[in-house]
Formats: structure tokens, C-alpha cells, sequence
């Protein structure tokens, strides 16, 4: 052990003194007075320059034994010790110099952190699945790459299980439910699972056990429940004795037995056909799991999702070649599979959809603006590099090798980068908390991302990065500068090459920044032009809340009746009425639908799927829908009275053309036996699911007549619709207290939300344009004035000669334009493929729009020439003597 502490000490400890270094200072000074006097200088006066030039021939051995060679045993950590060292003090030296180089460092490596908290928290963190990235979730799909939002038959599953045989699946569907309450139910979400789904995905009760296989069945209600661990904790406090005790769940004819509690963090897997039901999340914890077989005997169903588990050593890929095969055969064997194939997609890649495609373009937004942080912080080091050409000259005339000179200079950018990751962190955490303030209805599951120690790793990993980038370029000017070819040099401004250099540093910044502002600006665009759209419904003085009441029958219809009576005389209300399927809600009820008269497809590819909308007869009025033909509801419209509807005009325009609309009538598909529903009116086209997406065929029934379990109360109001929402609450309390009131919102935030993601990427990245911007003009600012300083003798001799100073004027900014101008016009191109990079975040803007890259690329130019301005300023009132103390 005292050996292993010898060894150790030796690699930090230094050599004997080197009689040399003195002798080879005094032969360089006496190299130095010889070359003075050949220059005309007196004895004396040449011995005096070339002591000053050394420093002191005492001061600089003592300083050079300070920082000579460690002993070979250590050598490598040693160096890297004293240049660290060495690099810190001159840190300490410059401060205003550090401080820059610091915060600009911090502030890239804390964006592109604080970009990567969120990717790690939204994408990366893998859902509490044994294995998750050996779950696939099998579906039908069009051949033609359309939306098919609907679940496989029976028929098709049990072909692909067949063909896989392999890959374990187990069925499930999403489920919408209530926790009933006489103080007033609470809304749940829950599945309705195989006995063999948690074994698939590899889940294990953290209390109790899983589904028996005599508790499924395939009719008939189900006699236990699971529940989630949040359910859990929030509704039953985390009771240790759960198990056994009962959940009373609407629509169920008993309370049901509680047999397991599952783990914390689950969420629900998705489920297309149910995207457009009332309460659907795919982001949010499940609450509850009921047990169900499948009907095999009913080949034409569709109630069932399929997820699978790969066997080791198996691959997506080849379970989609399987299933594809499989689907390819069926539609030769079955006509109403025409146009059907089938996929098999990871469960992570569908979960990380939505969030791929939000941020995956943000981070590479914030990388850029690391990119630019780090060649600020290069140009900073090249300018510094040449006030310390004498001190590179001094090393190379005393034996320093390129190698030793590149390293020192490497480790200064080190030393910065490493205090810039540890500021970094710093901005990180203040970036994340700020990104979720702004992105907190765009982010999916935004629940989930938090600060700790991946993102402090991040920083640390960067770190290196930043230094590289930053300093490779000025390290290599300082290893193979005019001093490593024994060019007697010891100015301190910048030649024509050192001007070049650092030009082009500050032109890769332009280019990088024209490309950000345009990105911004694009996006800027697409949320002004969404602002400006009008939907076709109003969003102000309108107030919508989720309602639902636990009765049936004849009370159902009493409630309703009633609560919109007491609603509609509240002061200050002046329309209400209840719908199933409210605008930008994502609500609707799918249904397959056919024309009454027209010939019918077997084929599942070609079905009328429309959404549904059930409405009271007020509903238009309220939400501002203009009637464009016939009529509205009316109260009489209710079961006792034939079965009518209303289309939208997106319908009538594509089902029956320019014929005539009123008095045809349609069906749900498949029940031929049912009475066909008369269309009474036709309503103008509204965007109900996306203000981004045009309007789609969709359909009203009266809510009379088709009844909803659960739905939303609008209420048009003459003031703020927020301040009527306690009134309202209790009024409809008064009339059931068990009813579930909840979401209530005005349309106006409805309307917001549905744009979040959009809005989010437009903060984030017109924040990441505004500091590339500044970065890149301080980059510009001191190319310019250092191009000045380099030239204040020109400049002199030229006015001395006759220059007018608007002449001088001319000079800086034709030269700052040139730059200007080259990265703009490079920029520019890169604009282009920064629009294609953020497409799907656009709307009415093509990703090329001329005049948006344009204007981007005209901000840019203006704000350069005001950065150019002082160092133009200082040039037009250059003297003399200030050109004479730089010579």
C-alpha cells in the first residue's frame, strides 16, 4: 500500500530544476540583440528591447521551471493537471474574458440540456413494461397509407395470431367509466383486458394478484376489478387493505371486488376506434382493469385490440412481413378485406409519436444554437490568440513542439467548457421548469419529466463536445501560427489570415441564425394565420363543462330537461344545450353509415365512417353553427317521433353531389332493420376536430332520440363564461347531486389547447432565434472591431491623404455587408431545409414561403448593419496617435 501511495504522489510531483532553461534564454536574448543591432539600434538600446521581449531572463526561467516536464511515470496526468492549472489562472486573469466565454458556453450546453430533460422525460423514459421494446401492437391498415382508425375482426386476429405463433398476444379495449358518488361521481378511465394482458406485458401487481381465467368471460358483466396505484392512492388513501374491499363503477349492476393493484406509472395503450370518446387519453395513468374473453364464434366483430410479445431474438420487422403475408392472402379469400394489409409497430414507436414529432425538430433548433454558442466562443479564443503571439514565439524558440503548444490551448477551451456545463445545469433547471410552464397542454405526458441526474450527465457529456468545437480551431492556430515557422512576429493584431479566420467562424453563426429566424418566423406565421381563422363556430362568451348523470331510463331524460331549464335562467345565460361531441374536445361518436338508395360496399376499406354528434335543438344557436338548409332540432324530435338528422355540407357535397339533400335519409350499417334517419337540415362546415384540418363529413342526431352517456353542457354567455361556472355547477347539482360535473372550460381555452404543441414549438424556437441572434451579432460586432484595430495605420494614411470619413464609413460596412451577405445568402439555403425540418408544425405556410425566408433574412441584414455601426463609428475618428500605438 505505501508503495501504491509512492506511485501516486510521483505522478503530480516535479522534476529537479533544468540547468538549460537559462542558458537557452540568454542565447535567445543575445540572438535578439544581435538581429536589433543589424537593425540599426544601439548596443545598449537592442539588449533592452530583447530583455522586455523575454520578459526578464530571472522572471522567466523561474516561471518556466514552474511549468517544465513532469516525470515520466506520471507524464500524461501531470500535464493535463498544470495545464488545467495554468489554464484557470488565465482565467482568473481575464476576467471579463472568462465570464463571457462562460455564460455563452452555459447558455448552449443549458438549452441543448434543459431540450434533452424533456426527449429523456416524453421519449426516452421506457413505460413499466418487463422488456417494452419487445412489445408490438397489431392492427389493419389501409393499402393506400390512409387513416384507418378501426379495430381488426375477429377473423383477422386469429389469422395473425396463427401466423405468428411465436408472439404471445394478449386483446384489450379502452374503457370510460365513472366512480359513482353521492357528493358527485368522479370520471375514470379504464381497460377492459384478457386474463393473459399483464402476463404480456410483463406487469405484476404490486397488492393482490392478477385475473383468474374463471373471472373472464366473453358475456356478461364482469366480478373483479384491478385498479391503478394512483387510483389508489388519491380515492382510497393507499389503504393497506384494499384488496377485498368493493369499486362501485357506473354501468355496472353490482360493486365490483377489488383483486389486485398494479404498479405506479402505468398508462393506457391506444385504442383508434376510441380516439373520438369522451375522456380519452392514451397519456394518462389507466385507473382500472376489468377482465373479458373474446367470442371467437363472431368472426365479424370489431371489439378487440392486439398487442404481442416477441420472442427472444425475434424482430418487429419480421412479424410484419408475417402479418402482411397473412392479410395479403385473407383478401384474396375474403372480399370485404380488399384494401386491407396489416402492420405490426413497436408499442414504443406508437407511444412516442406525438412527442417525437414535437421535439425531435426543437432539439435540433437548440443544437444549433449550441453550435453557434461554441463558435462565439472560438472566435473570442482566436482574437484572444493574438495577444499571446510573443508568448507562443518565447515557447517555440525554447524547444516547445506544436503538439505541446495545441494541447495548452486545447485545455483553456477545456477549462471554460467545464465551468460552462456547471453554469449549464444551472440554466437547465430554470429552462425545464419554464418549457413545461409553456408547453403544459402540448407535451404528452409532460407528467413524466423531471430534473435529476440525466440531465446533469448531459452537461457533462456535452462538455467535452463544446470544448472541441470551440477550441480546435484556435488551438491549431496557436500550434501552427507564424511563430511555428520561426517568423519573428510579436504584434498583437489581426493579419489578413487571422481576419479571414475569424470572419469565417462568425459567417458559420449568420448561416446558422438565418436559418433559426426563418424557422421562427415560419412558425410565427402559422400561428397567426390559425389566430385569424374562423372555424365556423364561435369560441367567446361560450362555456363548456362535462356532464353526466348516473340515471336511466325516464329519469335520464327528466335530468336533462331539467337542467337545462335551470340553466338557461341564470342571469347572464343566453343559449345552452347539451352535445356529444363538442369542437376541438377530440369527441364524436364513429359509426359506419350507409345511403339509403345507394348501392353498398362489402369491402371494410370503402365503409362510411362518419362521425357522430348528438345535440339538443339549441345546440346550433349556442355554438354559432349557421343552418344553411332546412331546419333544426326541435324538442318534439325525441323517441316517440320518426328518427331524423342533419349533415354538414362537406356530407351532402360528398354523398349526393349537387343533388338534392333534404329528405334522404341513412342508417347505421348492417342494421337493415331499423327505421333509416331522415336529413331535415343541413348545417355549414365547421372544423370540429382541428383548426389545422379542413372540415369532414359529419353528422347531428338528436340527443333525444340517440342518448348519450356522457357529454359536455355548452352554455353561450353575455360576459366572462368562466364566472358563471360555480352557478351552473350548482345548479345542475340541485337537480341530481350524484351527477359528475367536470373539464369545464371556456372555448375560448378549448381553442388554445388544440394549438399548444404549435404554440410551444413557436415560443421555444423564436426564444432559441432571439439568442442565436444576439450571439451571432456580438460574433459580427468583434470581427469588425477587430478588423479595426488591425487597421487603424490604413485608415490614418487614408484620411491623412485625403479620405473623407464618410469614405472610412464606407470601408467597415462594405466589409461587414460582404459578411453579412455571404452567410445570408448561405443561410437562406439553409432556411429552406429548416422549413421542410418544421412542416409538420406549419399551417398555411409552405415550408419555401419566399416571403417569410425573405423577411427572416432582411431582419437579419438590418440588425448587422446597426452591429456594424460602432466599430464604423470608431473608425471614421481615428487619429494619429491611436495609430501609432498599434504599430
Amino acid at each position: 500500500m505505501s508503495r501504491l501511495r509512492a506511485r501516486c504522489a510521483q505522478l503530480f510531483r516535479s522534476t529537479d530544476p533544468d540547468p538549460n532553461i537559462e542558458q537557452e534564454l540568454r542565447a535567445f536574448v543575445d540572438e535578439r540583440t544581435d538581429q536589433g543591432i543589424a537593425a540599426g539600434h544601439a548596443p545598449d538600446e537592442a539588449r533592452r528591447r530583447a530583455q522586455v521581449e523575454v520578459g526578464g531572463v530571472g522572471p522567466m526561467t523561474r516561471k518556466l521551471h514552474d511549468q517544465r516536464e513532469r516525470i515520466p511515470v506520471g507524464r500524461g496526468l501531470a500535464d493535463l493537471w498544470r495545464d488545467l492549472g495554468h489554464a484557470f489562472r488565465q482565467g482568473y486573469r481575464a476576467p471579463a474574458f472568462s465570464l463571457v466565454a462562460v455564460l455563452t458556453l452555459g447558455l448552449g450546453i443549458g438549452g441543448a440540456a434543459a431540450m434533452f430533460g424533456l426527449i429523456q422525460g416524453v421519449l426516452l423514459s421506457p413505460p413499466p413494461y418487463a422488456e417494452p421494446d419487445r412489445l408490438v401492437l397489431l392492427s389493419p391498415a389501409r393499402l393506400d397509407g390512409s387513416p384507418y382508425p378501426q379495430r381488426p375482426t375477429t377473423t383477422q386476429w386469429l389469422a395473425w395470431r396463427a401466423s405468428s405463433p411465436r408472439v404471445e398476444t394478449a386483446l384489450y379495449r379502452w374503457m370510460f367509466n365513472f366512480l359513482v358518488r353521492s357528493e358527485g361521481s368522479t370520471a375514470l378511465g379504464g381497460m377492459v383486458v384478457t386474463p393473459n394482458y399483464f402476463r404480456v406485458l410483463g406487469l405484476t401487481p404490486l397488492r393482490g394478484r392478477e385475473f383468474l381465467a374463471s373471472e373472464a368471460a366473453s358475456s356478461g358483466p364482469p366480478t373483479a376489478v384491478i385498479i391503478g396505484y394512483e387510483l389508489w392512492q388519491g380515492t382510497f388513501n393507499g389503504d393497506p387493505d384494499i384488496i377485498g374491499r368493493t369499486l362501485q363503477i357506473s354501468r355496472m349492476p353490482a360493486p365490483l371486488p377489488i383483486v389486485g393493484v398494479m404498479p405506479p406509472g402505468i398508462r393506457f395503450l391506444p385504442d383508434p376506434a376510441n380516439v373520438s370518446e369522451p375522456g380519452y387519453d392514451v397519456d394518462a395513468h389507466v385507473d382500472f382493469w376489468l377482465p373479458a374473453l373474446a367470442d371467437e364464434s363472431q368472426l365479424t366483430q370489431r371489439q378487440w385490440n392486439v398487442v404481442g410479445r416477441l420472442a427472444p431474438g425475434m424482430s418487429a420487422a419480421a412479424v410484419n412481413a408475417d402479418v402482411s403475408a397473412v392479410a395479403a392472402r385473407q383478401r384474396t379469400e375474403d372480399a370485404t378485406l380488399d384494401g386491407l394489409t396489416a402492420t405490426a409497430r413497436p408499442v414504443l414507436e406508437v407511444l412516442n409519436e406525438d412527442g417525437r414529432r414535437l421535439l425531435v425538430p426543437l432539439f435540433g433548433a437548440v443544437a444549433l444554437v449550441f453550435f453557434i454558442a461554441c463558435a462565439n466562443v472560438a472566435g473570442l479564443l482566436l482574437a484572444r490568440g493574438l495577444h499571446r503571439q510573443r508568448d507562443y514565439l518565447l515557447r517555440t524558440a525554447i524547444g516547445a513542439t506544436w503538439q505541446r503548444l495545441f494541447r495548452q490551448a486545447l485545455t483553456e477551451s477545456v477549462a471554460l467548457a467545464l465551468v460552462g456545463a456547471v453554469v449549464g445545469g444551472g440554466f437547465a433547471v430554470v429552462m425545464v421548469a419554464l418549457f413545461l410552464s409553456v408547453g403544459e397542454h402540448a407535451l404528452p405526458r409532460a407528467d413524466a419529466v423531471a430534473i435529476g441526474w440525466p440531465v446533469f450527465a448531459f452537461c457533462a457529456v456535452v462538455a467535452p463536445i463544446a470544448a472541441a468545437i470551440a477550441g480546435l480551431l484556435p488551438a491549431a492556430r496557436a500550434a501552427f501560427g507564424e511563430h511555428s515557422h520561426g517568423v519573428a512576429s510579436t504584434r498583437t493584431t489581426a493579419g489578413p489570415a487571422e481576419r479571414r479566420l475569424i470572419g469565417g467562424v462568425a459567417a458559420l453563426q449568420i448561416v446558422l441564425t438565418v436559418g433559426l429566424l426563418a424557422g421562427a418566423a415560419l412558425l410565427v406565421r402559422s400561428a397567426r394565420n390559425l389566430a385569424e381563422l374562423r372555424p365556423g363556430y364561435d369560441t367567446e362568451h361560450v362555456l363548456t363543462m362535462a356532464v353526466t348523470t348516473m340515471q336511466r331510463d325516464d329519469a335520464w331524460k327528466t335530468f336533462h330537461a331539467d337542467a337545462l331549464e335551470r340553466v338557461s335562467h341564470l342571469p347572464g345565460v343566453r343559449q345552452a344545450a347539451f352535445a356529444w361531441g363538442v369542437p376541438l374536445t377530440g369527441n364524436s361518436w364513429p359509426a359506419t353509415l350507409e345511403i339509403v338508395g345507394n348501392a353498398g360496399t362489402d369491402r371494410l376499406a370503402e365503409e362510411l365512417h362518419v362521425p357522430l354528434r348528438a345535440v339538443t335543438p339549441d345546440y346550433f344557436a349556442a355554438m354559432g353553427i349557421r343552418l344553411a338548409d332546412g331546419r333544426a332540432f326541435r324538442e318534439s324530435d325525441d323517441r316517440g317521433a320518426p328518427p331524423v338528422v342533419i349533415v354538414n355540407q362537406a356530407f351532402a357535397t360528398s354523398q349526393f353531389g349537387t343533388g338534392v339533400v333534404l329528405g334522404r335519409s341513412i342508417r347505421f350499417a348492417g342494421n337493415a332493420s331499423t327505421p333509416p334517419m331522415t336529413i331535415v337540415g343541413v348545417v355549414a362546415d365547421a372544423r370540429t376536430d382541428a383548426l389545422s384540418e379542413p372540415a369532414t363529413p359529419e353528422a347531428y342526431l338528436p340527443l333525444w332520440q340517440q342518448r348519450a352517456f356522457s357529454k359536455h353542457l355548452i352554455v353561450r354567455t353575455s360576459g366572462d363564461p368562466l364566472a358563471l361556472a360555480g352557478p351552473i355547477r350548482r345548479a345542475i347539482r340541485e337537480v341530481d347531486p350524484a351527477a359528475a360535473v367536470e373539464q369545464v372550460k371556456a372555448m375560448a381555452q378549448l381553442r388554445q389547447e388544440s394549438i399548444a404543441p404549435r404554440i410551444f414549438a413557436m415560443h421555444l424556437l423564436v426564444g432559441f432565434a432571439v439568442v442565436a441572434t444576439l450571439l451571432s451579432l456580438v460574433g459580427l460586432y468583434g470581427v469588425l472591431s477587430l478588423s479595426v484595430g488591425s487597421r487603424l495605420k490604413e485608415m490614418e494614411v487614408r484620411k491623412a491623404i485625403g479620405a473623407q470619413r464618410t469614405e472610412i464609413l464606407s470601408l467597415v460596412f462594405g466589409e461587414g455587408l460582404r459578411l453579412i451577405g455571404f452567410g445570408v445568402a448561405l443561410g437562406l439555403g439553409f432556411s429552406v431545409l429548416m422549413g421542410r425540418l418544421l412542416h409538420t408544425l406549419l399551417f398555411g405556410v409552405p415550408p419555401t414561403d419566399p416571403l417569410t425566408l425573405g423577411s427572416a433574412a432582411l431582419l437579419f441584414v438590418l440588425l448587422g448593419l446597426i452591429a456594424c455601426a460602432l466599430p464604423a463609428w470608431r473608425a471614421a475618428r481615428v487619429n494619429l496617435m491611436d495609430a501609432l500605438r498599434q504599430d
